[in-house]
């Protein structure tokens, strides 16, 4: 009697605590929306090319201005004044916001990487994980993203193209040709010399260029 009475009070004990996920096991806030520009007041304080996460409100003093790529919509949204609440659903809620400009793009191509191991998120992908353009363009996103100081592309052991990065995004310069489509290292050198390296493999091809957001943490 006494065994099957403390089965009963673990079992109730699982019962009671079995939606409750310890903090460590719950899943991150996943980020909606890229900031493309930012001017005047703005809170909490926002940089170009830094996700902003669901769940977040950002106030805009009077004549504050913040451009924004929302991820579901594939929107590029200009809103001066008000609030911006950024969730999961199809579009922002905005509270005394005015619209400026509201612009149908690309949805931008994510990827994410982990140290010298990378992993497509996308469907379809090819062999070499991630597609782009003969004139790729990528945003660094992530927690580790500001450890980057500049990135090499290679064919095979061919160095091609070399440059430092001033901020999270990398144009392809106008000066240098486009690639040939076919498949090419992307290295990412750490400012630190003890950090840890960051390779992506990528395909460029000749469809439209889109952003390219590569998620390191």
């Amino acid at each position: 009697m006494q065994v099957i009475a403390r089965v009963g009070v673990v079992m109730g004990m699982l019962a009671l605590g079995g939606g409750i996920l310890p903090a460590a096991a719950q899943l991150p806030t996943p980020a909606v929306a890229l900031v493309l520009d930012v001017d005047g007041s703005v809170t909490p304080a926002l940089r170009p090319y830094r996700e902003i996460l669901s769940g977040t409100t950002v106030s805009l003093a009077d004549g504050g201005r913040l451009v924004f790529l929302y991820y579901a919509s594939c929107r590029t949204l200009t809103v001066v004044g008000g609030s911006v609440t950024f969730t999961g659903g199809p579009a922002p809620i905005l509270k005394g916001a005015a619209t400026r400009a509201d612009v149908r793009g690309q949805c931008p191509r994510k990827f994410s990487a982990t140290g010298t191991d990378a992993a497509t998120v996308l469907r379809g992908a090819s062999s070499a994980g991630l597609f782009t353009s003969t004139t790729p363009e990528f945003v660094l996103v992530g927690r580790r993203a500001e450890e980057f100081v500049g990135i090499r592309i290679k064919s095979g052991d061919r160095e091609l193209l070399t440059r430092a990065l001033a901020g999270p995004r990398f144009s392809w310069p106008t000066d240098v040709p486009p690639l040939a489509p076919g498949v090419y290292g992307l290295d990412l050198r750490p400012k630190m010399s003890s950090a840890e390296s960051v390779t992506v493999t990528f395909e460029a091809t000749t469809r439209p260029e889109a952003l390219t957001l590569i998620t390191i943490d």
